[in-house]
Protein backbone atom coordinates (compact mmCIF):
# COMPACT_ATOMS: atom_id res chain seq x y z
CA UNK A 1 0.00 0.00 0.00
CA UNK A 2 1.21 3.50 -0.80
CA UNK A 3 2.42 5.11 2.45
CA UNK A 4 0.79 8.43 1.55
CA UNK A 5 -2.63 6.79 1.22
CA UNK A 6 -2.05 4.89 4.44
CA UNK A 7 -1.32 8.06 6.38
CA UNK A 8 -4.46 9.67 4.98
CA UNK A 9 -6.51 6.69 6.21
CA UNK A 10 -4.98 6.92 9.68
CA UNK A 11 -5.23 10.69 10.00
CA UNK A 12 -8.85 10.96 8.77
CA UNK A 13 -10.46 9.77 12.05
CA UNK A 14 -8.33 12.26 13.98
CA UNK A 15 -9.36 15.07 11.66
CA UNK A 16 -13.02 14.21 12.23
CA UNK A 17 -12.47 14.26 16.01
CA UNK A 18 -10.84 17.69 15.88
CA UNK A 19 -13.60 19.09 13.64
CA UNK A 20 -16.28 17.81 16.02
CA UNK A 21 -14.57 19.36 19.03
CA UNK A 22 -13.76 22.72 17.43
CA UNK A 23 -17.32 23.10 16.09
CA UNK A 24 -18.91 22.41 19.48
CA UNK A 25 -17.59 25.09 21.81
CA UNK A 26 -19.28 24.65 25.23
CA UNK A 27 -20.95 27.53 27.09
CA UNK A 28 -19.70 27.95 30.67
CA UNK A 29 -22.17 28.28 33.53
CA UNK A 30 -21.44 30.11 36.77
CA UNK A 31 -24.22 30.06 39.35
CA UNK A 32 -25.08 28.76 42.78
CA UNK A 33 -27.98 26.37 43.21
CA UNK A 34 -31.05 28.07 44.62
CA UNK A 35 -33.43 25.88 46.61
CA UNK A 36 -36.34 28.15 45.68
CA UNK A 37 -35.97 27.30 42.00
CA UNK A 38 -38.85 25.30 40.51
CA UNK A 39 -38.38 21.59 39.91
CA UNK A 40 -38.86 20.34 36.38
CA UNK A 41 -39.62 16.81 35.27
CA UNK A 42 -36.80 16.44 32.75
CA UNK A 43 -36.85 13.05 31.00
CA UNK A 44 -33.80 10.85 30.57
CA UNK A 45 -32.13 10.93 27.16
CA UNK A 46 -32.05 7.62 25.26
CA UNK A 47 -29.89 7.42 22.14
CA UNK A 48 -31.13 5.47 19.14
CA UNK A 49 -27.60 4.11 18.71
CA UNK A 50 -25.68 3.51 21.92
CA UNK A 51 -22.05 4.56 22.17
CA UNK A 52 -19.99 2.15 24.30
CA UNK A 53 -18.84 3.75 27.54
CA UNK A 54 -21.19 6.75 27.23
CA UNK A 55 -23.45 7.39 30.24
CA UNK A 56 -25.54 10.54 29.85
CA UNK A 57 -26.62 12.43 32.97
CA UNK A 58 -30.06 11.43 34.23
CA UNK A 59 -32.82 13.99 33.76
CA UNK A 60 -33.46 14.05 37.50
CA UNK A 61 -29.85 15.18 38.07
CA UNK A 62 -30.13 18.29 35.86
CA UNK A 63 -29.78 21.37 38.06
CA UNK A 64 -31.56 24.68 37.53
CA UNK A 65 -29.80 27.73 38.91
CA UNK A 66 -30.31 31.48 39.25
CA UNK A 67 -27.95 33.94 37.60
CA UNK A 68 -28.51 37.71 37.76
CA UNK A 69 -32.17 37.15 38.60
CA UNK A 70 -32.69 34.86 35.59
CA UNK A 71 -33.58 31.17 35.79
CA UNK A 72 -31.04 28.98 34.03
CA UNK A 73 -30.77 25.21 33.52
CA UNK A 74 -27.48 23.55 32.62
CA UNK A 75 -27.83 20.65 30.17
CA UNK A 76 -24.56 18.67 29.92
CA UNK A 77 -25.75 16.19 27.29
CA UNK A 78 -24.07 17.81 24.26
CA UNK A 79 -20.70 17.97 26.01
CA UNK A 80 -21.07 14.41 27.28
CA UNK A 81 -22.03 13.19 23.80
CA UNK A 82 -19.01 14.86 22.17
CA UNK A 83 -16.73 13.46 24.89
CA UNK A 84 -18.20 9.99 24.32
CA UNK A 85 -17.62 10.17 20.56
CA UNK A 86 -14.09 11.46 21.17
CA UNK A 87 -13.20 8.55 23.50
CA UNK A 88 -14.81 6.01 21.18
CA UNK A 89 -12.95 7.42 18.17
CA UNK A 90 -9.67 7.26 20.07
CA UNK A 91 -10.34 3.57 20.69
CA UNK A 92 -11.05 2.96 17.00
CA UNK A 93 -7.86 4.75 15.98
CA UNK A 94 -5.93 2.64 18.50
CA UNK A 95 -7.35 -0.59 17.09
CA UNK A 96 -6.71 0.56 13.52
CA UNK A 97 -3.12 1.48 14.39
CA UNK A 98 -2.57 -1.94 15.98
CA UNK A 99 -3.92 -3.72 12.87
CA UNK A 100 -1.72 -1.62 10.57
CA UNK A 101 1.27 -2.29 12.82
CA UNK A 102 0.67 -6.04 12.55
CA UNK A 103 0.33 -5.77 8.77
CA UNK A 104 3.65 -3.99 8.65
CA UNK A 105 5.21 -6.72 10.80
CA UNK A 106 3.89 -9.48 8.56
CA UNK A 107 5.20 -7.70 5.45
CA UNK A 108 8.60 -7.41 7.06
CA UNK A 109 8.61 -11.15 7.98
CA UNK A 110 7.72 -12.26 4.47
CA UNK A 111 9.98 -9.70 2.79
CA UNK A 112 12.72 -12.29 2.39
CA UNK A 113 15.41 -9.62 2.45
CA UNK A 114 13.77 -7.53 -0.31
CA UNK A 115 14.65 -3.88 0.22
CA UNK A 116 11.42 -2.78 -1.48
CA UNK A 117 9.24 -4.99 0.74
CA UNK A 118 11.12 -3.96 3.87
CA UNK A 119 10.71 -0.28 2.93
CA UNK A 120 6.96 -0.74 2.49
CA UNK A 121 6.74 -2.59 5.82
CA UNK A 122 8.56 0.28 7.54
CA UNK A 123 6.12 2.74 5.97
CA UNK A 124 3.16 0.78 7.38
CA UNK A 125 4.72 0.57 10.83
CA UNK A 126 5.77 4.25 10.84
CA UNK A 127 2.31 5.41 9.78
CA UNK A 128 0.63 3.31 12.48
CA UNK A 129 2.90 4.58 15.24
CA UNK A 130 2.54 8.20 14.08
CA UNK A 131 -1.25 7.95 14.07
CA UNK A 132 -1.28 6.27 17.47
CA UNK A 133 0.95 8.95 19.04
CA UNK A 134 -1.21 11.77 17.65
CA UNK A 135 -4.39 10.07 18.86
CA UNK A 136 -3.06 9.52 22.36
CA UNK A 137 -1.66 13.06 22.65
CA UNK A 138 -4.62 14.85 21.04
CA UNK A 139 -6.08 15.78 24.46
CA UNK A 140 -2.80 17.48 25.47
CA UNK A 141 -2.59 19.28 22.12
CA UNK A 142 -6.15 20.63 22.42
CA UNK A 143 -5.59 21.63 26.05
CA UNK A 144 -2.51 23.64 25.07
CA UNK A 145 -4.45 25.41 22.30
CA UNK A 146 -7.38 26.31 24.60
CA UNK A 147 -8.37 24.51 27.85
CA UNK A 148 -12.03 25.24 27.09
CA UNK A 149 -11.84 22.87 24.11
CA UNK A 150 -11.66 19.90 26.48
CA UNK A 151 -13.90 21.37 29.20
CA UNK A 152 -17.27 20.04 27.91
CA UNK A 153 -19.19 22.19 30.43
CA UNK A 154 -22.58 21.81 28.82
CA UNK A 155 -25.18 24.22 27.47
CA UNK A 156 -26.77 26.97 29.58
CA UNK A 157 -30.43 27.69 28.69
CA UNK A 158 -32.42 30.54 30.22
CA UNK A 159 -35.97 29.60 31.09
CA UNK A 160 -39.00 31.64 30.06
CA UNK A 161 -41.01 32.90 33.03
CA UNK A 162 -44.25 31.01 33.49
CA UNK A 163 -47.45 33.00 32.97
CA UNK A 164 -49.92 32.65 35.85
CA UNK A 165 -53.28 31.21 34.82
CA UNK A 166 -56.34 32.42 36.70
CA UNK A 167 -57.94 29.74 38.86
CA UNK A 168 -61.20 30.33 37.05
CA UNK A 169 -60.54 31.36 33.48
CA UNK A 170 -64.27 31.64 32.75
CA UNK A 171 -64.72 34.07 35.62
CA UNK A 172 -61.71 36.08 34.42
CA UNK A 173 -63.07 36.16 30.87
CA UNK A 174 -66.52 37.22 32.18
CA UNK A 175 -64.96 40.36 33.72
CA UNK A 176 -62.97 41.07 30.56
CA UNK A 177 -65.41 43.48 28.98
CA UNK A 178 -64.93 47.14 28.08
CA UNK A 179 -66.72 49.73 30.20
CA UNK A 180 -67.80 53.33 29.73
CA UNK A 181 -67.53 54.16 33.44
CA UNK A 182 -64.86 54.41 36.12
CA UNK A 183 -61.09 54.36 35.86
CA UNK A 184 -61.10 51.65 33.17
CA UNK A 185 -63.46 53.55 30.85
CA UNK A 186 -62.72 53.31 27.14
CA UNK A 187 -62.53 57.12 27.03
CA UNK A 188 -59.49 56.97 29.34
CA UNK A 189 -57.68 54.43 27.15
CA UNK A 190 -57.27 56.61 24.07
CA UNK A 191 -53.48 56.22 24.33
CA UNK A 192 -54.00 52.63 23.07
CA UNK A 193 -55.55 53.91 19.84
CA UNK A 194 -57.73 51.33 18.10
CA UNK A 195 -57.12 48.94 21.01
CA UNK A 196 -58.78 51.23 23.55
CA UNK A 197 -61.73 48.87 24.03
CA UNK A 198 -59.42 45.90 24.54
CA UNK A 199 -57.36 47.92 27.04
CA UNK A 200 -60.54 48.79 28.94
CA UNK A 201 -61.52 45.12 29.03
CA UNK A 202 -58.09 43.98 30.32
CA UNK A 203 -58.15 46.76 32.91
CA UNK A 204 -61.51 45.53 34.20
CA UNK A 205 -60.38 41.90 34.24
CA UNK A 206 -57.18 42.74 36.11
CA UNK A 207 -58.43 45.15 38.76
CA UNK A 208 -62.22 45.62 38.34
CA UNK A 209 -61.41 49.32 37.95
CA UNK A 210 -59.90 49.70 41.46
CA UNK A 211 -56.95 52.06 41.01
CA UNK A 212 -54.99 50.93 44.08
CA UNK A 213 -55.71 47.21 43.74
CA UNK A 214 -52.92 44.83 44.66
CA UNK A 215 -52.53 41.12 44.09
CA UNK A 216 -52.60 39.31 47.49
CA UNK A 217 -50.71 36.37 45.97
CA UNK A 218 -47.66 38.61 45.44
CA UNK A 219 -47.16 39.50 49.10
CA UNK A 220 -43.50 39.86 50.07
CA UNK A 221 -41.91 37.94 52.91
CA UNK A 222 -40.87 40.88 55.10
CA UNK A 223 -44.11 42.77 55.67
CA UNK A 224 -47.37 44.01 54.20
CA UNK A 225 -45.82 44.69 50.81
CA UNK A 226 -46.95 43.47 47.39
CA UNK A 227 -45.20 43.20 44.04
CA UNK A 228 -48.23 43.75 41.76
CA UNK A 229 -50.32 46.95 41.83
CA UNK A 230 -52.73 49.17 39.95
CA UNK A 231 -55.39 49.04 37.27
CA UNK A 232 -53.28 46.81 35.04
CA UNK A 233 -51.72 44.83 37.92
CA UNK A 234 -48.29 46.20 37.13
CA UNK A 235 -45.39 44.07 38.42
CA UNK A 236 -43.23 46.61 40.24
CA UNK A 237 -40.55 44.04 41.07
CA UNK A 238 -39.83 43.47 37.38
CA UNK A 239 -40.53 46.82 35.68
CA UNK A 240 -39.68 50.48 36.10
CA UNK A 241 -42.23 53.32 36.06
CA UNK A 242 -42.23 56.78 34.52
CA UNK A 243 -44.00 59.18 36.91
CA UNK A 244 -45.95 62.36 36.20
CA UNK A 245 -42.69 64.37 36.07
CA UNK A 246 -41.20 62.03 33.44
CA UNK A 247 -38.81 60.70 36.07
CA UNK A 248 -37.82 57.07 35.99
CA UNK A 249 -38.60 55.09 39.13
CA UNK A 250 -36.41 51.98 39.03
CA UNK A 251 -38.86 49.94 41.10
CA UNK A 252 -36.96 46.61 40.86
CA UNK A 253 -34.27 48.24 43.05
CA UNK A 254 -36.82 48.37 45.87
CA UNK A 255 -37.03 44.56 45.65
CA UNK A 256 -33.28 44.02 45.58
CA UNK A 257 -33.59 43.37 41.81
CA UNK A 258 -35.14 39.98 42.49
CA UNK A 259 -38.42 39.85 40.61
CA UNK A 260 -41.57 38.12 41.83
CA UNK A 261 -42.58 35.71 39.07
CA UNK A 262 -44.95 32.78 38.98
CA UNK A 263 -42.07 30.29 38.80
CA UNK A 264 -40.41 31.90 41.87
CA UNK A 265 -43.26 33.48 43.90
CA UNK A 266 -41.28 35.37 46.51
CA UNK A 267 -40.00 38.89 47.08
CA UNK A 268 -38.34 41.03 49.72
CA UNK A 269 -38.44 44.82 50.09
CA UNK A 270 -34.98 46.33 50.47
CA UNK A 271 -35.83 50.03 49.92
CA UNK A 272 -39.13 51.03 51.56
CA UNK A 273 -39.02 54.68 50.43
CA UNK A 274 -38.60 53.73 46.79
CA UNK A 275 -41.27 51.04 47.17
CA UNK A 276 -43.78 53.60 48.50
CA UNK A 277 -43.03 55.97 45.61
CA UNK A 278 -43.61 53.16 43.14
CA UNK A 279 -46.89 52.13 44.79
CA UNK A 280 -48.09 55.74 44.74
CA UNK A 281 -47.27 56.04 41.04
CA UNK A 282 -48.83 52.64 40.23
CA UNK A 283 -52.03 53.72 42.02
CA UNK A 284 -52.32 56.80 39.82
CA UNK A 285 -54.62 55.86 36.88
CA UNK A 286 -53.02 58.23 34.38
CA UNK A 287 -49.49 57.08 35.21
CA UNK A 288 -50.25 53.37 35.18
CA UNK A 289 -52.20 53.59 31.91
CA UNK A 290 -49.30 55.35 30.14
CA UNK A 291 -46.79 52.87 31.56
CA UNK A 292 -48.99 49.94 30.56
CA UNK A 293 -49.03 51.26 26.98
CA UNK A 294 -45.24 51.64 27.06
CA UNK A 295 -44.77 48.10 28.33
CA UNK A 296 -47.34 46.57 25.97
CA UNK A 297 -45.72 48.08 22.88
CA UNK A 298 -47.44 47.23 19.61
CA UNK A 299 -49.02 44.07 21.06
CA UNK A 300 -50.03 43.25 24.62
CA UNK A 301 -46.65 42.32 26.07
CA UNK A 302 -47.12 40.93 29.61
CA UNK A 303 -50.88 40.88 29.05
CA UNK A 304 -50.70 38.72 25.90
CA UNK A 305 -52.10 35.67 27.70
CA UNK A 306 -54.85 37.82 29.20
CA UNK A 307 -55.86 38.99 25.74
CA UNK A 308 -56.26 35.36 24.66
CA UNK A 309 -58.38 34.51 27.70
CA UNK A 310 -60.47 37.56 26.82
CA UNK A 311 -60.77 36.11 23.28
CA UNK A 312 -59.67 39.24 21.45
Amino acid sequence: MNSKKLKIILYLPLALIFIAIFSSYPLPVKAAINSSMPKFNIPDIKLQIDIPGLNLTKGSAIKCTEENGKKVCNFPWIGEYIAGIYKYAIGIVGILAAVVLMIGGVLWIVAGGSATMIGEAKAWIGASLTGLVIALTSYVILYQVNPALVGFKGLSIQLVDQVPIPENVKEFAAKCKPTENGECAVSKMTIFGNKAQQASAICMAESSGIKNANNPQTKCSNGDYYAVWGLFQFNLSANYLINENDEKLNCPDAFGNKAWVNSSPTCTITDIDLYNKCVTAASNPAIIISNAKRLAGSGWGPWEANSKWCKF
